[in-house]
């Protein structure tokens, strides 16, 4: 996206050419991520098929799950959130589950409905006050500045305060279902040091 020095676009043609050979046309980008975000991204061999995809992320027959833990616990399963950040901004919608929870974080799974920018960031901090793990940017109603830990989460986490500025945002793109010609179910695992965290807190997800 605008302001990233690096992005998934930048690298496609050299990803093709390790998946196929030197000759291969580029890959097509159908979707993004927000940056820093962990997990699937579609990508496509032509133009044409990415275009389709794009649509169906347009029009919203995407089915996304992801997976966040933070740092209080949340309240009941299934709410519905929906919040703007602004009185003219566009409404979002986010449908979430808990996963499990300690005395330390809550693991939560979350489908956005709609696609807003940073919806998920946004309803977390801002709709249930409990900011994604390592979310800087949205932990704080009137300042930008490293997230403040409770501190059971902090002895878990083998981590003073002064370096919690330091902990990566801990948002993982876990699942998508694009309804193709059959559907086609996506799984992508958490990255290690994501894992890594949820053992530190005693959350577990299940293996697919």
């Amino acid at each position: 996206g605008p302001g990233v020095k690096n992005s998934i676009a930048d690298v496609l043609p050299i990803l093709s050419k390790m998946l196929e050979n030197m000759k291969a046309q580029p890959l097509h980008l159908c979707h993004r991520l927000d940056k820093e975000t962990t997990g699937l991204m579609v990508l496509a061999r032509s133009e044409e098929a990415a275009e389709q995809i794009r649509l169906l992320f347009k029009t919203r027959q995407v089915e996304k799950m992801t997976l966040a833990p933070n740092y209080c616990l949340a309240p009941e399963d299934g709410k519905v959130l929906k919040i703007r950040k602004k009185r003219d901004a566009e409404s979002a919608v986010t449908r979430f589950r808990v996963l499990g929870s300690s005395s330390a974080c809550s693991l939560l799974e979350l489908q956005p409905i709609t696609g807003v920018k940073h919806q998920i960031r946004v309803h977390l901090a801002y709709g249930l006050g409990c900011p994604v793990l390592g979310d800087h940017k949205y932990s704080h109603w009137s300042k930008l500045a490293p997230q403040k830990l409770p501190e059971i989460t902090l002895r878990r986490l083998k981590l003073a305060q002064s370096k919690a500025r330091h902990v990566p945002l801990h948002l993982h793109a876990l699942r998508l279902s694009l309804p193709l010609r059959q559907r086609v179910e996506l799984f992508c695992k958490p990255p290690p040091f994501f894992q890594k965290t949820l053992k530190k807190l005693q959350l577990d997800v299940a293996n697919e």
